[in-house]
């Protein structure tokens, strides 16, 4: 117990790395209006991150970055607004994606 006790306070002494996702939320955010319209268009989240990551000044990201923080501005905009929030499709786990 002395040795793990140790090893968390040593850890608790640091702070902890940033995340290249924290930095990913202010776009989302920025750009909910725009992404919401794209998923309404029946636009897939791959396509939507791929134009996003071509601008320069975005920091990389993965679709799963990207559709939680959506989720959860959307969440967000549907408390203010009293509106649905968008509804997830959800695969079947052996579905193959189409590319």
């Amino acid at each position: 117990g002395l040795k793990a006790r140790q090893a968390l306070m040593t850890l608790a002494g640091h702070p902890a790395p940033k995340r290249s996702w924290s930095k990913v939320y202010p776009y989302i955010e920025a750009l909910y209006a725009e992404i919401r319209d794209c998923k309404m268009a029946g636009w897939p989240w791959n396509r939507i991150r791929s134009e996003l990551q071509a601008i320069p000044g975005i920091p990389k990201f993965s679709e799963k970055v990207l559709i939680r923080h959506f989720r959860q501005v959307d969440g967000a905009w549907a408390k203010e607004t009293g509106e649905e929030p968008l509804k997830a499709r959800k695969r079947s786990p052996g579905k193959a994606r189409r590319t």
